[in-house]
């Protein structure tokens, strides 16, 4: 690995996107460079194909940012650019993440070819081969030795890339793997006062028991499954309601099914909200119920309200929840197991609130921004010290 030009200064990061678009991905980058510490490192972005939504947040926050324009994978005079860009600015350690392909082809080896002393992919998913699909794709795994180390979400992203992806299975597939997880700004637990605005908004009464599902309605992510388990329930639970915040292809057919099962009263869609933070504040629980998942930010967000959570376990989930503590892990797919869970919480308010502690807990002592900007920077540390 070639040596840093500048030792005893902070560390050059260069993160290489296409656009910085509006994602979960995207706006957890930011916040952790917000919270690097400068004395370390150093951040900028660079843009292949545009600036994007966020471009402008960065530069807000003090980050310089590039932008290449190319147009496609004939562009090759703003390909050319990113090696150019390199070698330049000199950057210590370059990023990618595995989820956009050009940054993810090119960056490595361009990185590589100028000289850069490190260069990482970011994998911000997992649990795909329930799919069909792949984090990394299999030109990217048999050229791993190009790159000097993999950023993971969850320590269980390394057992399910290894055996489902092939990473490490032979020598040229094998670097270093460094856990760097998601991180949020951990809000103020809700009050009394927001949360009695949030249930008068959402029609909901004070002794109401609401479990919240975040998520776009599509079919992984289980919405059917939590209208049967709330039908199922509501003989036994007449306060029990359900707020489901996102919109997605099956938002009518969700709707629908509610009608069927006759709890369309006791379900509230509110389609796309940007203020899901303050909506959490009307909630009780929090609910995934998803066939399979990554390591889901929504679950983060619940547990830092102080909601108890009751989840598939699948994916990074957990990773996240530890069953029995924060909340219920149950089976995917498994109407019965998350019944009875969910039964559990909704007629017990001592363990709703047992559980919700401990995970606004976890989620200050792990998921915070703060430690996901001191992990990236441990990585950086290791990376330029090996």
């Amino acid at each position: 690995m070639p040596r840093r030009s500048r030792p005893h200064e902070p560390a050059r990061l260069c993160l290489v996107l296409n656009a910085a678009l509006v994602g979960g991905a995207e706006v957890v980058l930011l916040e952790m460079f917000r919270h690097l510490d400068p004395d370390k490192v150093r951040p900028e972005l660079v843009c292949l194909r545009e600036g994007g939504t966020l471009a402008d947040d960065f530069r807000a926050s003090g980050f310089d940012v590039t932008v290449f324009g190319r147009y496609g994978w004939k562009d090759l005079r703003a390909t050319a650019k990113l090696w150019t860009h390199f070698r330049r600015t000199k950057p210590d350690v370059v990023l990618v993440p595995h989820f956009q392909r050009a940054p993810l082809v090119l960056g490595p080896w361009f990185a590589k070819l100028a000289g850069v002393p490190a260069n990482v992919i970011a994998v911000h998913n997992m649990d795909l081969h329930h799919v069909g699909d792949r984090a990394l794709p299999p030109y990217v795994v048999e050229t791993l030795k190009v790159t000097d180390g993999l950023a993971l979400l969850v320590p269980s992203q390394s057992a399910y890339l290894h055996e489902h992806e092939g990473v490490g299975r032979y020598p040229w597939r094998r670097v270093p793997e460094y856990v760097v997880p998601n991180g949020i700004r951990i809000p103020e637990l809700p009050t009394p006062a927001q949360r009695a605005e949030v249930r008068a908004e959402l029609g909901f009464a004070e002794d109401d028991v609401v479990a919240v599902i975040v998520a776009r309605v599509t079919p992984i992510k289980g919405h059917d499954l939590l209208l049967r388990a709330l039908a199922r329930l509501a003989p036994d639970h007449p306060r029990f309601r359900v707020l489901v915040v996102g919109e997605g292809p099956l938002a009518q057919e969700r709707t629908a099914l509610a009608e069927e099962l006759g709890v369309a009263d006791r379900v509230v869609f509110t389609g796309l909200r940007r203020d899901v933070p303050r909506l959490l504040a009307g909630a009780d629980l929090g609910v995934l119920p998803s066939k399979h998942e990554g390591v889901p930010m929504s679950v983060i967000e619940q547990m830092a309200a102080g909601l108890p959570i009751v989840a598939s376990a699948v994916g990074g989930l957990p990773d996240i929840v530890a069953d029995g503590a924060e909340g219920h892990l149950v089976p995917a797919g498994d109407l019965d197991a998350l019944v009875r869970r969910l039964g559990e919480l909704v007629g017990d308010d001592e363990l709703r609130r047992a559980f919700g502690k401990a995970a606004r807990m976890r989620a200050e002592r792990d998921f915070s921004i703060e430690t996901t900007a001191r992990c990236c920077e441990r990585m950086i540390s290791d990376l330029l010290a090996h």
